[in-house]
C-alpha cells in the first residue's frame, strides 16, 4: 500500500526533473506488478531479465500495443479469474510460504502490494491477517 501523497510526490518530482507536465514527467512507471517489490534495486541486481525489461520500457524499445501501452509479460502478471481467487493468487505470489515465514519481520517488510483504492487495500490486508498464526492483539494509541 502506498499513500496517495507519496505517488503524487513522485509524479511532481519527475515533472520537475524532466521539465515535462505529463504524468510522471512522461516516463513510464511500472507499479503493482506481480513480484515487483518496493526495493527495485535488489530485483534488478538479482534478476537480469527484469532489469532488461525495465531498461527496454524506459528506452521506448519494449513492444507496444496501439503505440500507447506496453504489454506486461505473462510471468509478471496474474490472470484475473474472479475477485476472491485473484486476490488469493496475488497474496500467494507476493508472500509465498507465509505460514512458515510469517514470524520473520524481514520477510514481511521486504514485500509490498500496491493498490489504488482503500477498499482494495482493506480487502488484501484482511486476507493477510486471516493467514497469520497466533492470537490477535489490538493496540490503541492516542
Amino acid at each position: 500500500m502506498a499513500k496517495r501523497q507519496a505517488v503524487e510526490a513522485v509524479d511532481r518530482t519527475m515533472q520537475d526533473i524532466t521539465y515535462e507536465k505529463l504524468p510522471f514527467g512522461g516516463k513510464i512507471m511500472v507499479m503493482g506488478v506481480k513480484r515487483l517489490r518496493l526495493n527495485i534495486n535488489m530485483r534488478t541486481v538479482n534478476d537480469p531479465w527484469f532489469s532488461g525489461f525495465l531498461l527496454r520500457v524506459s528506452d521506448g524499445k519494449e513492444e507496444t500495443l496501439d503505440e500507447t501501452f506496453i504489454r506486461i509479460p505473462d510471468n509478471m502478471s496474474i490472470p484475473y479469474t474472479d475477485k476472491s481467487n485473484s486476490v488469493d493468487t496475488l497474496v500467494d505470489a507476493i508472500f509465498p510460504s507465509l505460514q512458515s515465514k510469517g514470524v520473520d519481520s524481514k520477510f514481511i517488510i521486504s514485500r509490498a502490494i500496491l493498490s489504488t483504492k482503500n477498499e482494495s487495500v482493506d480487502e488484501i490486508n484482511n486476507k493477510l491477517i486471516e493467514r497469520f498464526f497466533g492470537e490477535q492483539k489490538v493496540y490503541y494509541s492516542f
